[in-house]
């Protein structure tokens, strides 16, 4: 996970070697490739970062498995000390992301 966001956030900030399209392909299924983008217009925002900016800092915490998935939390930290929380659903079998959610209600 913190893989995937640190590859990510430095592909947003022109930073990496790798474009985010780049980035989201080699560790999202497919089809929520798709939905990102289409979230993304729905919003205007970045779909992984869920906001409009980058994130200054991030942590993770595994919040537990079941039915072949794991759910880790990430939390974004702004600039200012805003805080979000995005939720992440990972296949065990591939170590795939599949879901990715806002904080439950």
């Amino acid at each position: 996970m913190n893989s995937f966001f640190r590859e990510y956030r430095q592909a947003v900030l022109h930073k990496g070697h790798s474009t985010p399209a780049q980035v989201r392909a080699r560790y999202l299924a497919p089809d929520l490739d798709k939905r990102l983008d289409a979230w993304a217009l729905q919003h205007d925002a970045d779909p992984v970062f869920r906001a409009q900016n980058v994130p200054a800092s991030w942590t993770t915490r595994y919040e537990g498995s079941g039915a072949g998935h794991s759910t880790v939390v990430l939390t974004e930290r702004r600039s200012g000390g805003a805080k979000q929380e995005v939720w992440f659903s990972v296949r065990l079998s591939d170590l795939v992301i599949n879901d990715l959610k806002d904080r439950p209600a």
